[in-house]
């Protein structure tokens, strides 16, 4: 979808530096649960600041995130990328060092890597989900497979071949 990809290279620069992405995010959202907790409890009792506090952290801070994060991903995360390059240039003197001894610690953020098995797996939710269809996922597991495969595990071997000529040569 080309609204998919433009999302994707939008949200892509800010991935390209995975560590300060997720201590800006974590710093910055523990910032401001506890300001909002502070502010809360000193509007009101100490038992109502902090239980209210609460509970909009939970809904609001992150219930309604995640379950709108993980149906609509890129969509949000594009439309969050300039509050988030603000967080991040405000809070770099602070997420910087530790996103560097991060990376030096913990080397290169490589992603989501996924085994021939557990490809295998998300395969079969997908079908199980009809995203695709049983003769694909047949299909795309056997070329999942192959590599693990001897070529006399799948041939047929020719005293089991039916044959029909179709050509005859010119010449006995």
């Amino acid at each position: 979808d080309p609204k998919e990809v433009k999302w994707a290279e939008t949200i892509r620069p800010l991935r390209k530096r995975g560590n300060l992405l997720l201590c800006t995010l974590l710093l910055g959202n523990v910032a401001v649960n506890a300001l909002l907790s502070i502010l809360m409890a000193s509007l009101t009792d100490g038992l109502v600041g902090f239980l209210s506090s609460t509970i909009i952290i939970v809904i609001f801070g992150e219930i309604v995130p995640q379950a709108s994060c993980s149906r609509y991903p890129l969509q949000i995360g594009a439309f969050a990328v300039p509050l988030v390059k603000v967080f991040m240039a405000a809070l770099f003197i602070f997420t910087y060092p530790l996103a560097a001894l991060l990376d030096w610690v913990l080397g290169a953020e490589l992603g989501t890597i996924y085994t021939t098995d557990r490809l295998i797996a998300l395969l079969h939710i997908h079908q199980e989900h009809g995203v695709v269809d049983s003769q694909q996922s047949l299909a795309l597991a056997g070329a999942l497979q192959y590599k693990d495969m001897h070529v006399s595990e799948v041939m047929t071997k020719i005293d089991e071949v039916y044959m029909v000529r179709v050509w005859k040569p010119p010449f006995p």
